[in-house]
């Protein structure tokens, strides 16, 4: 088991643009609040069963069209809108020069380092961050609802891990697992 008052170096190298992209849809279900899900599911209900009734009717009244325009809005903004989203902002963020370079994450006993070529070292301390979610793929470094750093899960052991969660979570730092 490692001690907590050990210090952490990992590398992060340069994201392939699918764990960028799942790791920015694991944000978004993250932050989303928790009436979104069951909204866009009874809202997707509602137009395909408008539709169904519509089609059955004859002659087939103009609201047909409409509920099945309305039917498939709803399954492409419940189902699709947030990985476009992301690649959007993939997009976006391979723009930024810093976004095609390795960097460091450092781990001490009551703060963190960031760095990477170019750009001074940032200290920052444990409790400035708001939540620390585990995902299946990365760990999560939110300020509120923004993602502010991201670290793939790959790059460290089950014991690096563990330590680092439990840095955060003893500096009043929510920690959550939704893997």
């Amino acid at each position: 088991m490692m001690q907590d008052s050990e210090v952490i170096k990992l590398v992060k190298p340069v994201p392939s643009d699918r764990l960028a992209t799942q790791v920015l849809v694991m944000w978004y279900n993250t932050v989303r609040p928790k009436w979104k899900k069951p909204l866009d599911l009874a809202i997707t209900a509602f137009f395909v069963l408008m539709t169904l009734y519509s089609f059955s009717l004859r002659p087939l009244p103009i609201f047909a069209w409409l509920s099945l325009a309305g039917a498939l809005m709803a399954i492409i903004l419940s189902w699709f809108y947030v990985p476009f989203l992301a690649k959007a902002a993939l997009a976006a963020n391979k723009k930024v020069p810093m976004y095609h370079q390795e960097k460091d994450y450092v781990f001490h006993e009551d703060y963190m380092t960031f760095s990477s070529k170019d750009v001074e070292p940032m200290n920052i301390p444990y409790d400035r961050f708001t939540t620390l979610c585990k995902t299946r793929h990365a760990l999560l470094f939110l300020f509120g609802k923004k993602l502010v750093l991201w670290l793939p899960l790959k790059l460290m052991s089950t014991d690096q891990l563990e330590s680092i969660m439990r840095r955060f979570q003893n500096h009043g730092v929510e920690v959550r697992d939704i893997s």
